[in-house]
């Protein structure tokens, strides 16, 4: 009877834990447009973002449209945020990116160029869930960061 009563504990215990856990993680889903006033974008020359993200963790979908010196261009990339390593063909290159949760904070390493350099995107989802801010660094460009401000539409 001990034994079952122990099994018991341990396992509401682990669902508790598992809410928990996934209670830190935040849902990205829905419309989100890129504010240029709050963004920091370095020399890069984005005229306009639209990002439309389908969210079901551990599956996250990110359709972005934007329009930059490349023209306008809408690139879909399919992620996993369990850490495994997807493919995604961006303007004609293949790229290869991997997504985690560091607590409530999303993760997305792209190794550009057959690993040329690397790409480490942090995403935030604002406390009000009304925006997302996106911090990038570029290995090949040390000290040189970006910041995307993204609202929700």
């Amino acid at each position: 009877m001990l034994r079952l009563h122990t099994t018991v504990c341990i396992a509401v215990s682990f669902c508790f834990l598992t809410a928990a856990v996934a209670a830190d993680k935040a849902n990205l889903s829905g419309t989100w447009k890129m504010n240029p006033a709050k963004s920091d974008l370095g020399s890069n020359a984005i005229k306009s973002r639209v990002d439309t993200i389908d969210h079901k963790d551990p599956q996250l979908k990110i359709t972005t449209t934007q329009d930059d010196e490349n023209g306008t261009n809408t690139v879909v990339r399919d992620y996993v945020t369990d850490g495994r390593e997807m493919t995604h063909t961006i303007l004609g290159g293949e790229r290869k990116s991997s997504a985690h949760w560091v607590g409530n904070v999303l993760v997305i390493e792209t190794k550009v160029m057959n690993g040329n350099y690397t790409i480490h995107d942090r995403w935030m989802l604002a406390d009000d869930h009304k925006s997302i801010r996106i911090d990038r660094e570029l290995s090949n460009a040390p000290g040189r960061s970006q910041r995307v401000v993204l609202e929700k539409q």
